[in-house]
């Protein structure tokens, strides 16, 4: 068994876009953003820590939500992590912090970065992300690393990918088909209207179908947990309506953060736009049990599940 809490954190980010040049007053704004986001997330770790979860969870952009326009937000020398490596030994914690946006040294560019972090602050695992959603691409670099899996202290391999990366089967497969990953994390940063206005005219809650169709799919078809860990629209801990209306180009984040695995789909769902932490465990004889059933990872090995092969 592994214990693993899920934070559907409000990101604060009222910090509006930069002036030519950058103001005094956005400056400030920026900082006082990551300072509130910093300390919901300690609150959020002594929580877990209190609950004795073994690995604890952000969403995507955690500390000021997404920069575009405010690109000079980006890190430049790794002292995000440094910190989060820094709170997941304070807590003692396994810490997946979401994710950082940070400026690389040699190309100049921006990459979206998480990290998984155990309770000692090593990081045992890092990735950038892959597949941008389609406003990022004007401003951030696709990484082209591929993805990978590392060995937990709980005797589990974990593979992460970030929000839009989930939508790609092919992911899947490589890390937990080829590689051997059982549990796969993914941070995202979900909206209601990101199915576009022609998508919210055939159905306003389109995003949610996919999501909550999504998440146990990957976790079936491979025969793995999967968590998903999206932002709060919400931080107010009242229960609420979702939106009547949603508004093509007004944020409105989704939640529907879900720890989902074979046999059972969700375990344990914030079925809601609000600020919450979730925990849950998870049983790794469970997914024995799936491979034992379903034989996915026995026949993807053996050649018998079809690969596309592409020629000119």
């Amino acid at each position: 068994m592994v214990k693993v809490a899920i934070v559907q954190l409000c990101v604060v980010d009222k910090a509006a876009p930069p002036t030519q040049p950058l103001s005094i007053q956005q400056d400030t704004d920026a900082k006082r953003d990551l300072a509130t986001n910093l300390k919901t997330i300690e609150r959020f770790l002594g929580q877990a820590k209190e609950q004795q979860a073994d690995i604890v969870v952000f969403p995507e952009y955690s500390l000021f939500g997404v920069i575009s326009g405010r690109e000079h937000l980006a890190d430049t020398d790794k002292s995000y992590v440094k910190l989060f490596q820094e709170l997941a030994q304070k807590y003692q914690v396994d810490l997946v912090p979401g994710t950082i946006v940070e400026k690389d040294k040699e190309d100049g560019k921006l990459y979206n970065y998480t990290y998984y972090i155990d309770k000692s602050g090593e990081i045992l695992l890092t990735y950038a992300k892959y597949h941008l959603w389609h406003p990022e691409r004007d401003y951030m670099t696709a990484s082209k690393d591929g993805y990978k899996v590392a060995q937990t202290r709980h005797g589990i391999k974990v593979g992460l990918c970030i929000c839009w990366d989930a939508i790609a089967p092919e992911i899947f497969r490589d890390m937990c088909l080829e590689h051997g990953a059982q549990l796969i994390i993914c941070p995202a940063y979900w909206t209601f209207d990101d199915c576009g206005e022609k998508g919210l005219r055939h159905n306003t809650r389109s995003e949610m179908l996919l999501l909550n169709s999504l998440c146990p799919t990957r976790a079936i078809e491979n025969n793995c947990a999967f968590v998903f860990v999206n932002a709060a629209n919400n931080a107010s801990a009242t229960p609420g309506e979702d939106p009547e209306e949603v508004q093509y180009g007004v944020e409105h984040l989704l939640g529907r953060s879900q720890i989902c695995v074979p046999f059972k789909g969700a375990i344990g769902k914030c079925d809601h736009d609000r600020q919450a932490m979730l925990i849950r465990e998870v049983d790794l004889d469970l997914i024995h049990d799936a491979e034992d059933v379903y034989k996915i990872r026995r026949d993807w090995k053996d050649g018998l599940i079809y690969r596309a092969t592409h020629t000119s």
